[in-house]
């Protein structure tokens, strides 16, 4: 499963990366209305600063507020045009009328919004668009969309569980008719081979080797057609016999799943076979 991992870490990765894009570091979006109030605030309390200048957006809109208040010389200045009583009824500055303001050449926004700061307005508009639109859209709303997905996410994980399974099956049989498909040797030399291995103390290779001459002598008698896509299974299908299955099954084990084998193993190989061949040719 490393490669679900490796790919789970990187739709992980992928999407804390689009979050902090979308998301500003301690950024607030706030209406025109609460920002005035704000700004009303940090007149005349100094401890409302910070609220202030923590603002990145003003109606979705990108602006470096930071920037344009941070510095203690002008910011009561500043503060002081953008909320003072404006046309000839000298009404207080409207919601309206926020962004305007804050545009002008006095309040230098032009030069000090930062392209960070833009793109991370832009997106977050772009992802609650995209929310708002699928909650509307959807029965149930975001709660039945994290249903799906949820569902979606298992069962993606169980067909790729399911793929990688099947591929390693498709591996152990084309191991096994790499192994059959090897230059034909005489059973007899094959059986010298494993007797060496076996007192050498290789017992797997010894194993593997006289099912090699047991699978080349069934073929010599019409038992069983050698060939390069003869399994495990072809075997257990073309010889009927009741030692069959578990001298297969050992070879298998030891020599694909990895068991280690033991001096039974080649006891029952080296005596099961040549009784399997006698009882089932001519």
């Amino acid at each position: 499963m490393t490669r679900v991992a490796i790919r789970s870490s990187s739709a992980l990765l992928a999407l804390g990366i689009v979050l902090f894009i979308a998301t500003p570091a301690a950024g607030v979006d706030r209406s025109t209305e609460d920002f005035i109030d704000v700004a009303r605030s940090a007149r005349v309390d100094a401890a409302a600063v910070s609220d202030l200048t923590a603002t990145t957006s003003i109606d979705g809109i990108p602006v470096d507020v930071a920037a344009i208040f941070n510095d203690p010389e002008t910011r009561a200045g500043r503060l002081d045009a953008l909320l003072a009583p404006g046309g000839a009824g000298h009404e207080p500055r409207t919601a309206a009328l926020i962004h305007p303001i804050l545009a002008e050449q006095r309040f230098d926004t032009t030069r000090n919004v930062s392209a960070a700061t833009v793109v991370r307005a832009w997106t977050l508009r772009l992802v609650q668009g995209i929310l708002s639109a699928l909650e509307r859209a959807i029965p149930g709303g975001l709660a039945t969309l994290g249903w799906v997905l949820l569902v979606a996410t298992v069962a993606g994980s169980g067909i790729v569980a399911v793929s990688l399974l099947r591929r390693r099956e498709r591996e152990v049989e084309g191991a096994t008719r790499s192994d059959m498909g090897a230059e034909r040797v005489r059973p007899a030399t094959l059986e010298r081979q494993a007797a060496a291995a076996e007192r050498d103390g290789d017992l797997e290779e010894a194993l593997r080797l006289r099912f090699h001459a047991a699978l080349l002598r069934l073929d010599a008698h019409g038992a069983i057609r050698f060939h390069d896509g003869l399994t495990s299974g072809h075997v257990l299908d073309g010889v009927p016999h009741r030692l069959v299955p578990p001298l297969v099954a050992a070879h298998d084990e030891v020599v694909y799943g990895g068991r280690a084998p033991t001096l039974d193993d080649l006891a029952e190989s080296r005596m099961g076979w040549p009784r399997v061949i006698s009882e089932v040719t001519p």
